[in-house]
């Protein structure tokens, strides 16, 4: 169960940053056509916009993408180990008399 549950949320940690990717490329130009708003949304969300950014970006760092997911997958995995022995072992009342 640990294992799966480690892999679903490291796939959420993927999907969540090609959500982020999304917004920062498809939703931040589209806000910045609409009058006024960009005036107030610019201080925030400037740094986004510059710079080359591509969908061939990801494939030219593939190896830190694949790095960072295994990173969020043996934190998950040994989280929910860890869970699980607190859960099933440490807590087991003893009595000592």
């Amino acid at each position: 169960m640990a294992l799966f549950v480690s892999m679903f949320q490291s796939a959420l940690v993927v999907i969540g940053g090609l959500i982020f990717f999304c917004i920062g490329r498809v939703v931040l130009p589209v806000l910045y056509g609409i009058p006024f708003f960009s005036i107030f949304l610019r201080p925030f969300t400037a740094h986004f916009l510059k710079g080359s950014w591509t969908i061939v970006l990801f494939f030219y760092h593939i190896r830190l993408a694949i790095r960072a997911y295994f990173l969020s997958f043996s934190t998950f995995l040994v989280w929910e180990i860890t869970d699980n022995l607190f859960d099933r072992v440490i807590t087991e009342v003893r009595s000592f008399t």
